[in-house]
This record gives C-alpha cells, sequence and structure tokens, in this order.
C-alpha cells in the first residue's frame, strides 16, 4: 500500500499544477492529476481544477460530468453551477445553460455575480446564431389514434358497428422532430427571428401517420429581465399520407424575469383551413401564460393556464378549450433529473352535432414524466424516458378514451 503525501510532496505537485496551467500546458496538469492517489484525485478542489482543465482540453462533456459530481456533493455550490451553466453555453445547449443560470441564483451569490448573471441570462435570449434541436423517439402506445374502445355508436338513436379505424388502437410508432432558429441582433435591442420545424410520426398503420411543417418570421425587443416577440406565423399538416390543413396567423409572445420567477406569455391568431372539410374551417385565437419558479439549487416548478376558441364555419364544430396544468423538475444525483406534470382540458361545443343530438363536452386529465441524463451521450444525444397516461371522458361515448404511451428517445439542442 501506498504510503501517504507528505506535506512537501503536495506542496510540490501544487506548484507545478500552478504551473502547469499558468502556461497553459493541459495535457501536463492533467497527467500531474491522473498520478494523484484516489483520495486527494476525488477532493472538491482538485474535481473542480480537472473540469477547468477539460474545457481547456476541448473536452466540455467530460467537464459537466466533474461538475455535476460536484453538485452531488453539495448543490448549493453556486460557483460550480456557473460554471456548468457555461459549459453548456460553449456546447450551444442554450436551453441547459439557462436552467443552471437560473438555479445558480438560488444559491447564496453576491450582488455583484448575480449581475453578472442576469446579463448572461440577456445575452442568451439575444445570441445571434443559428441553435438547432432534435429529438428522436421509439413509443409503445395504447392509442395510437385517441379513440373508444366501444365497439359501436348511437347514431339518430341507432347502434352502429364501427370500424377498426375508429375503434382504438395500439402499436409503436416513430417520432422525429427538428428545428433551428436565429435572432439575428443589430447595434440596439431589437433582432429580426426566424425559425423552422419538421415533425412527423410513423406509426404501424399507415392510416395514423401524422407530419407538419411550420415557420415563424418576426422581431424581437430584448432588455434585461424582459423579451418581446412579434411573429407572423403557419403550418402544412399531413395526416395519413394525405394533406389535413394549413394555417397561417399572429402570434406575440412576451417573457418577464427577476432571474428566479419567469412569465410567459403568449397570444395569437390564426386562420386553420382543412382540405377536404369546409365546415371545420375556423379562426382560431389562443391565449397561454406559464409562471415557472426556481425554489432551490435542485428544483423549481411551474404553473399554466390556456384558453383556445376555434369559431369555425360550422357552430358544431366551434368550441372553447380550456387547460391548466402543474409540473416540477427534480435534478437527482449522477446528472439525472426528472420532470413530472399534471393537466386537465375542458372542451365545450357551441351546438349539437346532428349525428349525436347533443352538444360535445370533454373533460381531458393527464399526467406524464419524462427523465434526462445531460451528462450521457449516444451518438451524441442524450437519453431520456418519457411517460403519458391520459384520460378522455366525454357525454359522447365515442369519443371517451384513455391513453397509455411509453416514450424512448434521444434528444440534443445545439
Amino acid at each position: 500500500m501506498a504510503s501517504p503525501a507528505s506535506g512537501d510532496e503536495i506542496t510540490d505537485r501544487s506548484v507545478a499544477l500552478g504551473t502547469f496551467i499558468r502556461d497553459r500546458r493541459w495535457d501536463d496538469a492533467q497527467a500531474l492529476i491522473d498520478a494523484l492517489p484516489p483520495d486527494q484525485r476525488a477532493a472538491p478542489e482538485v474535481l473542480f481544477i480537472e473540469a477547468f482543465i477539460a474545457r481547456q482540453r476541448g473536452r466540455p462533456r467530460r467537464a459537466i460530468e466533474l461538475y455535476q459530481r460536484l453538485l452531488d456533493q453539495d448543490a448549493s455550490l453556486g460557483r460550480v453551477r456557473l460554471e456548468l451553466a457555461e459549459t453548456f453555453v460553449e456546447l450551444g445547449d442554450d436551453r441547459a445553460a439557462e436552467q443552471n443560470y437560473r438555479l445558480a441564483l438560488t444559491t447564496d451569490l453576491p450582488p455583484e455575480v448575480r449581475a453578472v448573471v442576469n446579463d448572461a441570462l440577456t445575452q442568451l435570449e439575444r445570441r445571434d446564431r443559428w441553435r438547432f434541436s432534435v429529438n428522436l423517439a421509439v413509443a409503445p402506445d395504447t392509442n395510437v389514434n385517441a379513440a373508444t374502445d366501444a365497439e359501436q355508436a348511437q347514431l339518430f338513436g341507432l347502434p352502429f358497428e364501427l370500424s377498426d379505424e375508429a375503434r382504438r388502437t395500439s402499436g409503436l410508432n416513430i417520432t422525429a422532430a427538428a428545428g433551428a432558429e436565429r435572432a439575428f441582433a443589430t447595434d440596439g435591442p431589437f433582432s429580426g427571428i426566424v425559425g423552422v420545424s419538421l415533425r412527423g410520426t410513423d406509426n404501424e398503420q399507415t392510416a395514423f401517420d401524422d407530419a407538419a411543417a411550420s415557420g415563424r418570421l418576426g422581431v424581437q425587443y430584448v432588455s434585461m429581465g424582459a423579451r418581446s416577440e412579434l411573429a407572423l406565423i403557419g403550418d402544412r399538416r399531413w395526416f395519413g399520407g394525405d394533406w389535413l390543413s394549413s394555417s397561417a396567423g399572429l402570434e406575440f409572445r412576451q417573457r418577464l424575469s427577476n432571474g428566479r420567477t419567469v412569465h410567459d406569455v403568449s397570444l395569437s391568431a390564426s386562420r386553420l383551413d382543412y382540405d377536404d372539410s369546409v365546415d371545420r374551417d375556423a379562426d382560431v385565437y389562443s391565449l397561454d401564460w406559464d409562471r415557472s419558479r426556481y425554489v432551490s439549487p435542485i428544483f423549481f416548478w411551474r404553473a399554466g393556464a390556456a384558453l383556445r376558441l376555434v369559431d369555425a364555419e360550422s357552430d358544431a364544430e366551434t368550441f372553447a378549450a380550456t387547460r391548466v396544468s402543474a409540473g416540477g423538475y427534480h435534478a437527482l444525483p449522477a446528472g439525472f433529473g426528472v420532470w413530472a406534470e399534471a393537466a386537465v382540458e375542458q372542451r365545450d361545443f357551441d351546438e349539437a352535432a346532428p349525428l349525436f343530438g347533443v352538444a360535445r363536452e370533454d373533460l381531458e386529465i393527464s399526467l406524464s414524466l419524462r427523465g434526462i441524463k445531460r451528462d450521457w451521450r449516444v451518438f451524441g444525444y442524450n437519453p431520456y424516458l418519457g411517460a403519458l397516461v391520459a384520460q378522455n371522458d366525454s357525454n359522447i361515448e365515442l369519443e371517451d378514451y384513455s391513453r397509455t404511451r411509453v416514450e424512448f428517445g434521444l434528444t440534443r439542442t445545439f
């Protein structure tokens, strides 16, 4: 068994390490750390220095792993949380960077450092570069078409047998989504913004395949603690291999933040046109509000409310939907994190549907869970595991359904 290092040996190593770092001899500095006894190498101050060296050697993922190890030992280390946020900035993962900056603000930071963090959050909002996101998932789903279990439906007071496509269908689907956005900064607080996104779901039955493309083009104003955005929006959707619908409109977004608390509000108006169903063509108005509160270095919660009005050509297709939700994120040891959210949505239609003789009323309750490990990489992506359980109760039996979905996915933001 190796004898413990003497005080002189420790001092000599510290001096040598300082010299290597000062001279930017990163490989020599890492080699010295590698040669340390296990108990010394595991010391918090050594892990912090090793993470710094990893970043200088172009190994940000290794740095993230080391920072996470330190935070597992003591989540209140604000300096470590800030360095973790900076590392995510270097990787281009602005979402993870923002989250860690805000978690850092829950620690005991000096006022001058808080000011720097708030400025960093503002710079993230204005960052003049392309941001990309990719998500791939495989999901067993007990109800891919969100349909009833019933074998018959009452139409005009008479029973009718439902086809297989009209009934609940389970299966495995593959979902892919990708997005790109950019803020074109100017010398002042205004920026031009552009964004495009694509998503597609390939089900075992082609009749339920779903795909959409969307875009936005507008302008944003960013100041300390606030961001305002006005944009033209539009999308095109396909379902079952055929054109389904298109929409175009205008959206206003407002974000207000004091660092630990964030309010997001959006208001939109758009025209929705279906390719084969004129009765469903509609003017659509939406209002959404979310409040996020970062409570501690390992926990934040979010509550939201939404109102959607669909003024369709047919009164039987006109409805109002209200939704409330609440969820929380909890950081776990070893870089794991879990998000849980519950939501309730009520949909009330204006007039009775001719086939059923009553105006439809729905109440949907859902619970979703998602776990992710930020410092794991599979082919360059972060793996995650998600689950959704939903129950929709309707006064029209055909619209009653339940659904359970488990999602195994890979995600990346850069």
